[in-house]
């Protein structure tokens, strides 16, 4: 258990830390700057209509997501099904990472074999960066369960 811990968790971390503070901890002010935006607008982020529709053998899953203040670069919207067998891992599709946009708003749309019952799932909105580590440095999540 200490190996798995130091491995998958420690070793990468260290890893991070160094990377954050090369080039005069640019990336560390870059961090904290996205983290203070993320602070002051996230009230603003919201999910609109959710449609999910069945056509065989497919869920279509369709969401709009308002995002206040926060470009669409900031955040990513993901599809959580719960595992098929006990004790497995939730299967994850993401869709996150947008290029900046002027719209407030943006539909997000996944299609999911229709093998988990369209009840069985949920769509988080949580906040993006390729170099964060979400939700141990940031846990502002939404929830969308409809």
């Amino acid at each position: 258990m200490v190996c798995e811990y130091v491995d998958t968790i420690y070793a990468p971390a260290s890893t991070s830390l160094k990377h954050r503070f090369d080039h005069g901890g640019k990336l560390a002010i870059e961090l904290e700057e996205w983290h203070a935006q993320l602070q002051e607008g996230w009230n603003g982020v919201r999910f609109g209509d959710v449609r999910v529709t069945r056509i065989d053998p497919h869920w279509h899953f369709e969401a709009q997501i308002y995002f206040g203040d926060l470009h669409p670069d900031r955040l990513q919207v993901e599809l959580y099904a719960d595992p098929m067998n006990e004790g497995g891992l939730p299967h994850v599709w993401s869709c996150g990472g947008r290029k900046r946009s002027p719209a407030p708003s943006m539909a997000i749309s996944f299609w999911l074999i229709a093998i988990h019952p369209a009840a069985h799932t949920s769509r988080p909105h949580r906040p993006f960066h390729p170099e964060a580590h979400v939700p141990l440095e940031e846990s502002l999540i939404l929830w969308n369960s409809e």
